[in-house]
């Protein structure tokens, strides 16, 4: 049996495909927690040019706007995408 470990990259997406689905199923403020936690270890991991973590700023921003929470931003790597938007 081989086990992996948290930083692992198919540990980061199965924690990613489970923050979207807690979204799915109509909970986004969770959702939006649980992307917040997934891209602080995207970014120690992957880097913040990864794609991985450049999705999982989006979908942060997007379960953020759905739970009524659209100009709450407090990830800094979140509020670097959004300067760099603009």
């Amino acid at each position: 049996m081989r086990v992996l470990g948290p930083d692992h990259p198919h540990t980061l997406a199965t924690r990613g495909n489970l923050a979207r689905w807690r979204g799915e199923a109509g909970d986004p403020a969770s959702a939006a927690t649980a992307c917040a936690d997934l891209l602080t270890d995207q970014v120690r991991v992957l880097g913040p040019d990864h794609p991985h973590t450049l999705t999982t700023r989006n979908r942060l921003i997007f379960w953020r706007g759905k739970a009524g929470e659209a100009t709450r931003v407090e990830h800094p790597a979140a509020a670097q995408a959004i300067e760099s938007a603009k």
